[in-house]
């Protein structure tokens, strides 16, 4: 019983192959969550708990104490590393210039960052403005709604630009280009 499982999975992620990544994604930053929020626990309410209530303000992104700032920057950094390790690794099994996906996947968190922050205090004035009920669902559903609709562009940038694989050329063995 337990073969015949293991050979329906087998079957059925490589008759989807892409449905698959996606699921192995999904589980990466599942892992990731623990470890991101879990060290910015740690960096805001023991390492830089003195720094809670000097505020700042960096463009247009207000934190309620520079310790907060630091914690959410670290924290992020944390767990968008353990995220770039997997995925590279286990879910796209990329083998691209290490470097320069870095770089790229770098890019692609600063702006996922300002942009997620942006939409967030956008819906949060937005449903402050209405009052009531609405006001309580921004608050509640904020971050999940610019989480997923920052997945819109996560997983295809992962998986399409930062995690490439090279093109593969098959060779024929025994023949070559001439004939």
């Amino acid at each position: 019983m337990e073969t015949a499982k293991k050979n329906k999975w087998t079957e059925f992620t490589q008759k989807h192959p892409e449905f698959y990544k996606f699921v192995k994604f999904t589980l990466v930053g599942a892992v990731g969550v623990p470890i991101e929020i879990g060290s910015y626990y740690l960096f805001a309410y023991v390492i830089f708990k003195s720094l809670a209530t000097t505020p700042v303000t960096i463009w247009v992104l207000e934190y309620e104490g520079i310790g907060f700032m630091w914690s959410f920057l670290l924290s992020t950094a944390l767990g968008e590393a353990v995220g770039f390790v997997l995925n590279r690794k286990m879910t796209f099994a990329a083998d691209s210039n290490p470097m320069f996906s870095i770089f790229l996947h770098m890019l692609m968190v600063i702006f996922t960052i300002f942009a997620t922050t942006l939409l967030g205090m956008e819906i949060l004035k937005f449903t402050a403005a209405k009052g009531g009920d609405i006001a309580r669902f921004g608050e509640g559903f904020a971050k999940p709604i610019v989480t997923i609709l920052a997945t819109a562009w996560i997983y295809p940038l992962n998986r399409f630009v930062i995690h490439r694989k090279k093109k593969i050329k098959k060779e024929i063995s025994g023949q070559n280009s001439l004939g």
